[in-house]
């Protein structure tokens, strides 16, 4: 059973991973997304629009951006959540036409303004 474990490691992990439609469960994915630093976006006239994350993604290890743009009256409430999800170009099996990333997504806080 032992290399029967290692063998599901290696499916579940790496750029040969399928395509797993939308999953959200993976505690430790969160984290490392989550804790990524935010980068500053700023406009053509050097006006903060929005924020950005570039990490590989921890399941399939394709680079992954998640987006934050700068709202009114919602931005920067303390405790709000977007939604982080793989969005590589990369072939994943299984993938719906159309669709991007591995399909793991997770719910990260927010930028804070600096």
């Amino acid at each position: 059973m032992v290399g029967g474990a290692k063998a599901e490691s290696r499916r579940d992990h790496g750029p040969e991973v399928v395509w797993c439609p939308r999953y959200y469960d993976d505690v430790e994915w969160q984290k490392v997304v989550d804790t990524a630093n935010w980068q500053t976006r700023l406009g053509p006239e050097g006006t903060l629009v929005g924020f950005y994350k570039q990490v590989p993604c921890p399941r399939c290890t394709h680079d992954m951006v998640v987006h934050q743009l700068v709202g009114y009256s919602e931005a920067f409430i303390p405790e709000r959540t977007i939604t982080a999800a793989c969005d590589c170009n990369e072939t994943h099996e299984g993938r719906p036409k159309g669709d991007q990333g591995c399909g793991y997504r997770t719910e990260i806080r927010e930028a804070k303004e600096t």
